[in-house]
């Protein structure tokens, strides 16, 4: 268990060359603990907080994840730090988060910093809707996540106002992308056809239609 976190997360901080730490599933787990682990550990490349629902990484700007290759944050909800994650801008290469309801178009347009981002994996938290998030529209993925020319794998799941409109612009500025998920979105069944235009090479696409709009996007 974590009941005695705070002994923990000192002793943890204790370990200057920690490189990897998964301390997912801990509901005790606050920004405080991590932005101690972010301060006493200048080598960690890798930081799981999967399930760690205390953490909203508002108070991570004055000590952003600068040297982060790979920063989780799934079934959490509560993350809305996306601010503080210009500044890890260029370093991090793998990002997987849940987007909670309240985080709206502007809140991700930081992801347009994280240029040589490989890995980004947004899940729309289960909280936030009863359908899909609806506050997240292709503005976000037209405007910054096209911009991320090193992606190669994007997963976009349960955002009902991302359409076939923000996932081809994928397809057309990404020519590194090999893996592309966008189920529970607001796209049409010609979605995946579009992409395969842009990219023949695109190893897997994974789709699944809400709804039976026959909307092209060329």
């Amino acid at each position: 268990g974590c009941a005695d976190i705070g002994t923990g997360i000192q002793h943890i901080s204790d370990l200057k060359k920690l490189e990897h730490l998964n301390i997912a599933h801990c509901p005790l787990v606050s920004d405080a603990d991590v932005a101690l682990l972010l301060q006493q550990l200048p080598n960690l490349e890798e930081l799981l907080l999967d399930g760690c629902t205390a953490v909203t990484g508002l108070s991570w700007s004055a000590m952003p994840p600068r040297g982060l290759k790979r920063l989780q944050l799934r079934n959490s909800g509560q993350f809305r730090g996306w601010g503080a994650l210009r500044m890890a801008g260029s370093s991090l290469r793998n990002l997987e988060a849940d987007v909670g309801p309240q985080c709206s178009n502007d809140d991700l347009s930081s992801l347009g910093s994280l240029c040589h981002l490989e890995t980004l994996a947004l899940f729309a938290h289960s909280a936030s809707f009863d359908g899909g998030h609806d506050r997240i529209t292709d503005e976000v993925v037209v405007e910054h996540i096209s911009k991320l020319t090193k992606l190669r794998r994007v997963q976009l799941l349960g955002f009902i106002r991302i359409t076939d409109v923000g996932v081809v612009s994928l397809g057309k500025a990404l020519v590194s992308l090999e893996f592309l998920a966008f189920s529970g979105c607001g796209t049409s069944d010609d979605a995946a056809r579009s992409i395969l235009k842009y990219l023949p090479t695109l190893r897997q696409v994974s789709a699944q239609v809400l709804s039976a709009r026959k909307k092209k996007v060329s």
